[in-house]
């Protein structure tokens, strides 16, 4: 099965999945990254600061195979 890295970026500081996760394709990455959005928002809400994020997703070769961006608020 594919290893996905997930790692959350701004402007300012990148946050960087070095660990992984192991998923069968783009549907269940696309699922994983709106669970783990919903996840973050929920516990960082105090620490990160507003403004413009996104989750920058990688396969095994560093190419990025899916973006999603949101806002803090």
């Amino acid at each position: 099965m594919p290893r996905y890295f997930f790692h959350m970026r701004n402007d300012k500081k990148d946050i960087i999945d070095s660990t992984g996760a192991e998923l069968p394709d783009i549907a269940a990455v696309k699922d994983s990254v709106k669970e783990a959005r919903e996840q973050v928002g929920r516990r960082v809400r105090n620490i990160i600061t507003k403004g413009k994020y996104w989750i920058d997703v990688e396969d095994e070769t560093g190419s990025i195979v899916y973006r999603f961006y949101f806002h803090a608020n």
